[in-house]
């Protein structure tokens, strides 16, 4: 690939172990740029329909949170439930 300049930016193939926000650099010349997420703006609740199904549930949502940031997760253990943050509610259904 032919060496660019100072802000150009590139489309290519995920490499293995990449995810969003990362920034790919020379090993020479590291830099770190903070991700690009916003904050959450709504909430939803939602729970499993049977108990060996929360697992499942969990792994899915961990999956969805890598691959969109801005979707995140907290599971509340009093009340046995999981709350599920994200930008709006498209997103959230």
């Amino acid at each position: 690939m032919p060496r660019g300049v100072a802000g150009d930016i590139r489309g290519g193939r995920e490499a293995q172990g990449d995810t969003y926000g990362d920034t790919l650099t020379e090993k020479a010349h590291p830099v770190l740029l903070r991700r690009p997420v916003p904050g959450s703006v709504t909430a939803e609740c939602i729970r499993a329909k049977n108990k060996g199904d929360e697992e499942k549930m969990a792994q899915g949502l961990n999956r969805l949170h890598e691959e969109d940031p801005t979707l995140s997760r907290h599971y509340e253990p009093r009340r046995k439930e999981t709350l599920v943050y994200g930008m709006g509610d498209l997103q959230l259904e």
